[in-house]
Parts: C-alpha cells; structure tokens; sequence
C-alpha cells in the first residue's frame, strides 16, 4: 500500500542521505507488483501473490547503485 512505499522510500533516502549528504539529488517512484519480484515482497496476506516469499532484500549503496529493478537474479 502506499504507506508501506513510502517507508521504504524514506528507508533509501535516508541511507543515500547517510552516505552522500545533501550533495546528491534524486526521485524516487514506486511500482506495482511484478512478477519477478513476487518472491522478494514481504508483504503478508497479499491478494496477488504469485511466488512464494523466499528473501527480503535490503537495500544498500552497492545495490542501490546497480540503478535495477531488486530481483534474487541481481
């Protein structure tokens, strides 16, 4: 839901905050569901679940600056 992205947009600027500082400008949008992510949301009771939940993926700057959508493939 929308609360639920916009925690983990405040998670990733204040990590790309935390290493760069202010010097550094970016937006950040969410998505939907997409298939290949199905089994790295960790969102429970999903109406739409696809795959079964395998990993949550954290961000960090090294993931963050592959610029990819989050997969267990990247």
């Amino acid at each position: 839901n929308v609360n639920e992205a916009h925690a983990e947009i405040e998670a990733l600027a204040s990590l790309i905050r935390n290493e760069f500082g202010e010097s550094v400008e970016f937006f950040i949008h969410s998505d939907g569901c997409m298939d290949f992510s199905c089994n790295i949301c960790f969102k429970h009771n999903c109406m739409v679940r696809k795959h079964e939940f395998k990993k949550k993926i954290t961000w960090t700057i090294e993931n963050v600056r592959l610029d990819k959508k989050h997969s267990l493939e990247s």
